[in-house]
């Protein structure tokens, strides 16, 4: 993945077509749209047989889509569990669903467009570009090359799509038509949002609602919404739950609950962030260097296995890491709830968890230890499936915690060649009491690492 300085739309005005839609003829346009070292509009004319850099389509459509789906774009993630899916996939009603608001395709049906979706990943803005089949659409003129992901700041993204919105906007200047009017309408209450307006329509795009639209919200999300405090919503335990995976049915119950149990255990947030330096470009790198960093604390051999999560913590903060089981968490993928409590105390709660390996325990108490020592500054968390920045970041510091993956990687290719993969997946694990699934990531990024 990359860190583009920003976003970049360059369009210029074209001929206008003899027959079509009115409001498409007035904004055809020569696009390309550039997203740092990458192009999405790059493309196979399959007449020239040579790749350009731009497409020829009405910018109008596009235009009307962003203002539709603005919050979404800027602040729904992805919420399955698997990869984004390409073009050719057949996908559930709830992925068909999100693609509708997040994949440029859909916003200019009719005209070749490339596959690319634009969509949150918690601090920053993502795009993923998926190429057509090769050979496959041939009745359209040009076939996408683009395989890409791409990463942006919020900002930048959210100034380069107003940009967009505007010049077209502009273009369309002293038009009659009705939905001029009326997409105009809709892009002054985005720009005019109070803070309070702001706040419910980030909340809103999180789940993925329309917050123009109220009545197809499912019950109790608007009740919730109504109830929250100002500034509710964009606590950081809110939107760590408005960005889990579960159904927005499901989220009124669950902020209920957790709140309960964040005032039972009066958590509150960190004093101070422990760590070096966070890696801004890189969910990974930020886990993975403080994981390095908690290790070294503690005087660990290289490789060596931690047994307890207590002396991680206190080599990081001075204090053991508290864990409790006593309150139980609402049914769903929110996993644990973070946070400090008094004497300054790092404490995870898991809600009950016989049922749950011990390997699974210490990779998730590994994860809410991430979550308390770097990310609480702005109060208690939640420790989620979401892949989010912070839930990615979780990730990659409890598996580098455990088992290192140098060591793994120095160690695995020796069991697999004597004893098979299976083998060294269980054996690792083993030792490390971890997963097999985390022993095999670590060795795939490794792989990743060193051969691209």
């Amino acid at each position: 993945m990359t860190q583009p300085d920003e976003t970049q739309f360059d369009f210029e005005w074209i001929g206008t077509p003899d027959t079509g839609d009115p409001l498409e003829c007035r904004t055809w346009a020569r696009l390309a749209w550039r997203l740092g070292q990458y192009t999405p509009t790059r493309a196979f004319d399959r007449k020239a047989r040579s790749i350009r850099e731009n497409i020829y389509v009405p910018l109008y459509p596009l235009t009307s889509w962003i203002v539709a789906h603005w919050w979404a774009l800027l602040y729904e993630p992805w919420p399955s569990d698997g990869p984004i899916p390409g073009p050719e996939a057949d996908v559930n009603e709830d992925v068909q669903a999100w693609l509708q608001r997040h994949c440029v395709r859909v916003a200019n049906p009719g005209f070749a467009t490339p596959y690319t979706c634009i969509f949150s990943r918690g601090r920053d803005v993502a795009a993923i570009g998926r190429p057509d089949p090769r050979g496959r659409y041939t009745q359209i003129p040009v076939e996408f090359t683009e395989d890409f992901e791409a990463s942006m700041d919020r900002a930048t993204a959210r100034t380069d799509l107003a940009r967009l919105v505007e010049s077209v906007l502009c273009k369309l200047d002293g038009s009659h038509d009705e939905r001029v009017a009326a997409l105009a309408a809709d892009w002054q209450a985005i720009c005019n949002a109070s803070p309070d307006e702001a706040e419910f329509c980030r909340a809103a795009g999180r789940l993925g609602l329309d917050p123009y639209d109220l009545d197809d919200w499912p019950d109790g999300v608007l009740e919730w919404f109504k109830r929250s405090p100002p500034g509710g919503l964009d606590s950081a335990l809110n939107i760590d739950l408005l960005e889990s995976p579960d159904p927005p049915s499901a989220k009124a119950s669950q902020s209920d609950a957790l709140g309960r149990i964040a005032r039972a255990l009066a958590l509150a947030e960190s004093s101070e962030p422990f760590g070096p330096d966070s890696h801004p470009d890189s969910a990974f790198s930020s886990g993975y260097s403080m994981a390095l960093w908690v290790r070294a604390r503690m005087g660990l051999a290289p490789g060596q296995p931690i047994l307890d999560l207590r002396e991680a913590a206190e080599a990081a903060c001075g204090r053991a890491l508290e864990v409790d089981e006593a309150h139980a968490l609402p049914e769903g993928r929110v996993l644990s709830v973070v946070g400090w409590r008094a004497q300054s105390v790092p404490i995870v709660a898991t809600g009950k968890t016989r049922a749950r390996r011990e390997s699974a325990l210490r990779f998730l108490w590994s994860r809410g230890l991430y979550m308390a020592l770097r990310e609480t500054a702005r109060g208690p968390r939640l420790v989620t499936d979401a892949k989010t920045w912070d839930q990615r970041a979780s990730r990659a510091f409890a598996a580098e915690l455990l088992a290192p993956r140098e060591y793994v990687r120095e160690h695995y290719s020796a069991v697999e060649t004597r004893a098979g993969r299976d083998e060294a997946d269980a054996l690792l694990a083993e030792l490390y009491n971890v997963s097999p699934t985390v022993i095999r990531h670590q060795v795939e990024n490794v792989r990743i690492r060193w051969f691209g």
